[in-house]
């Protein structure tokens, strides 16, 4: 589990108790982040964190340990996103990461290197609502959910 600091502005790393549910800060595990980490999403892989920074509209990844969980900042990082990110997800193929803002009613969609954890982004999405935060269905098959008031 990965958890985001503003106030020292860090993410960190969590072990979990499987019997307790308790959870502890792994040592040594942390990687610095901008002035305010707002959301976390890990890639499917489990190979890469993603930490967006409403502050500074960017995004840093970071690679995941594999017998640790300590995090890495990569090569790069952070990556400058095209709107306020005030959320991140990322695609089940691991493939995109998606940032966005409810203040800008925008979505910046970054193609994710899977092997090197890089963003290069794809376009700037504006939309008609406010999206305050964004999920994927379970499977690969594109999904979509339009609301119909009554």
């Amino acid at each position: 589990m990965y958890g985001a600091s503003p106030e020292n502005q860090l993410t960190s790393a969590y072990r979990i108790n499987r019997t307790t549910g308790a959870i502890r800060e792994t040592p040594a595990s942390s990687f610095a982040t901008g002035p305010s980490p707002t959301a976390i999403a890990v890639a499917p892989s489990g190979r890469f964190v993603h930490v967006s920074d409403q502050a500074i509209n960017k995004v840093w990844v970071a690679r995941i340990a594999a017998l640790t969980g300590n995090l890495t900042a990569i090569s790069g990082s952070p990556f400058q996103a095209d709107a306020q990110t005030d959320f991140i997800t990322v695609d089940p193929s691991g493939g995109y990461v998606y940032t966005g803002s409810f203040t800008n009613d925008e979505v910046t969609v970054f193609n994710a290197n899977q092997m090197n954890g890089r963003l290069t982004t794809v376009y700037l999405f504006r939309s008609q609502n406010t999206p305050l935060s964004m999920a994927f269905a379970a499977g690969r098959a594109p999904q979509s959910y339009v609301p119909k008031f009554v």
